[in-house]
């Protein structure tokens, strides 16, 4: 059977691992952060598995959660999200709430027609970078 040794270790020590352990995490969420801000607005990413994972979101890191929606035909006011409404407008399909309501899921609604907007409902999708 093999032994191990404990080899005692000052506070200074046990101090300066866990600031370089402190460090090497801040670099990585920097990374992260960085890598996520340079996702245009409207990029859409399918996730294999056919749903996102639950804590999808809380795994991308702190902050990140107003930078990613789910299309899950939540109705969003316009104010909040200039940028992707402005990209719906531009990019994608919209179709009036009756007709969303109606069954075309897949395409963005008009919302009220002056407040808000819906966003589409599709489980395999994620719409990424929301937020200019």
């Amino acid at each position: 059977m093999e032994r191990f040794e404990i080899i005692p270790v000052s506070s200074d020590e046990v101090r300066r691992v866990q600031e370089n352990v402190q460090a090497a995490f801040d670099t990585m969420h920097n990374v992260l952060q960085s890598l996520i801000r340079s996702v245009p607005v409207g990029t859409v990413q399918t996730l294999a598995g056919g749903k996102a994972p639950a804590d999808f979101l809380t795994r991308m890191g702190a902050g990140t959660e107003e930078e990613f929606l789910r299309f899950d035909g939540a109705m969003l006011v316009r104010t909040e999200y200039p940028a992707l409404w402005a990209w719906a407008q531009a990019n994608a399909r919209v179709v009036t709430e009756a007709v969303w309501a109606g069954g075309d899921k897949a395409a963005f609604s008009t919302g009220d027609t002056s407040t808000t907007f819906r966003l589409p409902q599709d489980d395999l999708l994620l719409q990424l970078r929301i937020k200019a």
